[in-house]
């Protein structure tokens, strides 16, 4: 579930420019990769597919890649191999990491072919 107003970008490079805010991002249980079960998940690569249609859906709104969203603990790492920056904790949103995607991560994300 994404959100387009009202959300602005909070890292230096794009300062106060609007953003694609993820609000809500989830795959299915049976792609989980649970490694304690030898569980492989089912379709490998969905995450970085979902992240992929996040920045074309923000170039299509015009915020030409900027993506931001708060991560659960577990998914910290997945979000920094995507190419996305730690702003810092939240203390509004459960003290969630609030991460940022800027236009140069964008496009080196879709350039580099965004499977992590």
């Amino acid at each position: 579930m994404t959100q387009t107003a009202s959300y602005f970008a909070k890292l230096k490079a794009d300062r106060g420019k609007l953003l694609l805010y993820i609000d809500f991002p989830e795959i299915a249980p049976w792609n989980w990769v649970v490694h304690e079960i030898n569980h492989p998940g089912l379709f490998k690569t969905i995450g970085s597919q979902l992240f992929w249609r996040a920045i074309l859906q923000s170039r299509d709104e015009g915020f030409k890649g900027r993506v931001g969203l708060h991560s659960l603990s577990s998914a910290e790492d997945f979000y920094r191999k995507c190419g996305m920056v730690e702003v810092g904790y939240d203390a509004a949103k459960q003290n969630l990491m609030y991460f940022e995607l800027t236009q140069e991560g964008a496009e080196k994300f879709l350039i580099d072919g965004g499977y992590i």
